[in-house]
């Protein structure tokens, strides 16, 4: 153990909680390899590539992200991922399969017109780092728009998608246009050899309060109207499902239009939770070992805390409060005491 590890540690972004989507998928350890484990990732990436509706299900900070960023990341070949943000979309955008179809249509513009921007010198340079497994040190998010690998491959389908933008802004369209519209413009997608994925991950915060009533009808449109849209579309739809929803019946109603649902598994061990960590650290440390920064009793307090909440993000909060503490400190890592405190400030019991 020693200060060094602990301050490489504490500069990244190994502990991050919530991590920008082109980082998670490179923070992400995979629960196929978790050894025991029956597949996640590699069924969800089967689905995607077959163009299924898929539903991926767990509790708030279970990992449906990290899951989704790995089956969906710049190193899938054959894909063409599309995250679609809808956190702070109005209530408006999930009343209706046409308002929903026009808010993936000026997604799918913008991203268009970011990427027709570019010359060859600046594609390059930005695929070369958009498929880079490295995470860039610090506590850097990301500079810039995200870029997506399949359009910077070369080809017109950045102009293409780029020009759907006019179509859209300003036209006044019924809803069976708009579903039309975003259809065709899926299907050049395909026709230059991808697969179109939506990819609706964010829908976790609905469930942020599930006893705030106000917002239960989010969901309750989402389920209503999203499904029935995707599968009518080309290409895959992937949506994060919180647990909760499961229990509305527009979520089951809805269950006939998903073609599959991946379970987001809960650990069993601290050596589990060993492996996850001991991932990130890795990746996002340069090369930094966690018996370096956390001692085998921070681990098992942290296990403890993971057992009660069943969130890996809680888990990520506290160790990564805990190891600017210790930093802070001077000390030359993180154990069970220091982790109490942190639990103890964050979940006063």
């Amino acid at each position: 153990m020693s200060t060094d590890a602990l301050a490489e540690v504490a500069r990244s972004v190994a502990f991050e909680a919530a991590p920008t989507w082109e980082i998670l998928w490179r923070l992400h350890h995979p629960f196929d390899r978790l050894p025991g484990r029956g597949p996640v990732e590699s069924v969800l990436s089967r689905a995607v590539h077959a163009g299924d509706v898929v539903a991926v299900v767990g509790g708030s900070g279970s990992g449906k992200s990290s899951v989704m960023s790995a089956a969906c990341s710049p190193l899938e070949v054959g894909i063409a991922p599309v995250r679609l943000p809808l956190r702070a979309e109005p209530l408006d955008t999930l009343r209706s399969v046409s308002a929903f179809a026009r808010h993936v249509l000026a997604s799918l513009a913008a991203l268009g017109r970011d990427h027709a921007r570019l010359d060859d010198p600046q594609r390059e340079e930005a695929y070369r780092a958009a498929v880079d497994r490295r995470v860039p040190p610090g506590r850097r998010r990301g500079s810039g728009a995200p870029r997506a690998p399949w359009l910077l491959t070369g080809g017109d389908l950045a102009a293409q998608l780029a020009s759907a933008a006019v179509a859209v802004a300003g036209a006044r369209r019924s809803g069976v246009a708009d579903v039309q519209q975003l259809g065709q413009t899926l299907s050049l997608v395909e026709a230059h050899g991808l697969i179109p994925v939506l990819v609706l991950e964010d829908t976790d915060a609905w469930a942020a309060s599930p006893s705030d009533a106000s917002r239960r009808p989010i969901a309750v449109h989402f389920f209503r109207e999203v499904p029935r849209l995707a599968a009518d579309l080309p290409g895959s739809t992937v949506m994060a499902v919180h647990d909760t929803y499961r229990e509305l019946p527009e979520w089951a109603a809805a269950q006939e239009l998903i073609d599959r649902q991946v379970l987001v598994p809960r650990l069993g061990s601290a050596g589990e939770l060993t492996s996850i960590l001991a991932h990130r650290v890795g990746v996002a440390a340069g090369g930094t070992h966690l018996a370096d920064v956390l001692d085998g009793g921070a681990v098992e307090r942290l296990f403890e805390l993971y057992s009660s909440t069943r969130s890996l993000r809680a888990v990520l909060v506290v160790a990564d409060e805990a190891v600017d503490e210790a930093h802070a400190a001077g000390r030359d890592s993180v154990d069970a005491a220091l982790v109490d405190r942190v639990v103890g400030s964050r979940y006063p019991s």
